[in-house]
């Protein structure tokens, strides 16, 4: 079987039309693959932080009704009392520190 040298150029043609439509779609379906990865891990990391948020959220507010309680029924624990928390909270924190007017601009806009 004789094959001419035109027919090896058109086989040889088709040969590297196919392989650079093989590289397309595995180029493409690993782009799909990639995004749909990185989707999942956005959406994974998303759900931590709503759940870390709902348990920080749930935390504080154990808290504040520990703080109610000691309150209102003059609780202490150990040496801490509703009182002593007040006191130690003004101590620590300084309302004069933040400046509103600076850091907040408010204006007007018609």
């Amino acid at each position: 079987m004789d094959v001419t040298v035109e027919e090896k150029l058109r086989l040889l043609q088709k040969l590297k039309e196919d392989e650079s439509q093989n590289q397309n779609a595995i180029r493409m379906r690993s782009e799909i693959l990639d995004s749909a990865h990185s989707y999942r891990e956005a959406e994974s990391d998303e759900h931590t932080s709503v759940f870390s948020f709902k348990i920080r959220m749930l935390f504080a507010i154990v808290l504040f009704f520990v703080y109610l309680v000691m309150h209102f029924c003059n609780w202490s624990i150990g040496a801490v009392s509703a009182e002593k928390i007040v006191d130690l909270i003004n101590e620590s924190s300084d309302i004069k520190a933040f400046d509103f007017p600076l850091r907040v601009p408010y204006t007007l806009k018609e």
